[in-house]
């Protein structure tokens, strides 16, 4: 059989195009880990059972709305002596549990309220559901045990809501 003829590409040519691949191989490492992370939220504020639970955009846009967002989230936390309960969820370590009760002492009778009338369920329910999603949401919107700063905390939400 005959052989191929071997081509090969100029010097130049190929020392660009690596240099390209390599100028944009940290964008695309971030892109994985940002849509590594945003698989994890859904993971998570599902259950685990990787069907997205659609309290989750209503708890996101809570969130998104209140007074300084994330941040006046927790401010309202440590306010009502709930600071060492937030912090874990915020630290690398073990995510403290929170009661329904808890939560609504937190966010106030009036949050909850407006959560529960916008994804139609009771008060209660809307209690015991900002119990198990707000932990595991905020523990995966802080991965490295900071809060996001400025538009990220936008930008995942908006990419994790695409998701859902």
């Amino acid at each position: 059989m005959p052989s191929k003829p071997v081509t090969r590409t100029p010097k130049g040519a190929a020392s660009s195009k690596r240099r390209e691949l390599l100028a944009a191989a940290p964008a695309l490492f971030a892109e994985k880990e940002h849509m590594g992370l945003l698989d994890d939220v859904v993971n998570a504020a599902s259950g685990g059972q990787g069907q997205p639970n659609p309290m989750v955009g209503h708890v996101m846009d809570m969130i998104k709305n209140h007074p300084g967002g994330i941040s006046g989230l927790v401010q309202s936390f440590h306010q009502n002596g709930l600071g060492g309960i937030v912090s874990s969820w915020i630290g690398t370590g073990q995510n403290q549990p929170i009661s329904g009760d808890q939560v609504e002492s937190a966010l106030g009778n009036s949050q909850v309220a407006n959560l529960a009338a916008k994804a139609g369920i009771s008060p209660d329910q809307a209690k015991a559901a900002l119990s198990q999603i707000l932990p595991q949401l905020v523990d995966k919107l802080s991965p490295n045990g900071q809060l996001p700063q400025g538009g990220m905390l936008e930008a995942a939400m908006g990419m994790l809501k695409s998701k859902m």
